[in-house]
């Protein structure tokens, strides 16, 4: 019984391990340039402030109704989009740039100092 299969998925298992491809063959990230780490730290700036408004708006005794809710989530979406915008990112860059700097060191040590370069959130 085991040899029978065994002998349906070797094929199976051959092709699966014959398409991984090592990592020394997966194509290096893509370069990130000055101007794109500054724009993505200044939007994740106010994206951050804007979305911990939200969050409080949303703990408010007032944000148990499903209609404050909705209103609160879709201000946050308007708001953000307008954020990225005026940022020249769109949606998808923005959570590709956010995934480049949780996974590439280097490039999250210049996202860091275009972080400090802006100074503590809200001006203060």
């Amino acid at each position: 019984m085991l040899s029978i299969i065994w002998r349906r998925f070797t094929p199976l298992v051959a092709v699966a391990l014959l398409s991984v491809r090592p990592l020394a063959s997966q194509p290096p990230p893509s370069v990130v340039d000055s101007s794109q780490v500054a724009a993505f730290a200044a939007a994740h700036l106010e994206v951050s402030a804007v979305r911990s408004k939200a969050q409080a708006e949303l703990a408010e005794p007032r944000a148990k109704k499903a209609e404050v809710q909705a209103s609160v989530r879709e201000r946050l979406h308007q708001t953000t989009d307008r954020i990225l915008k005026m940022h020249n990112l769109t949606e998808a860059e923005f959570s590709r740039l956010t995934r480049q700097v949780s996974t590439d060191d280097a490039l999250r040590k210049r996202f860091e100092a275009a972080l400090a370069r802006l100074g503590p959130p809200g001006g203060g």
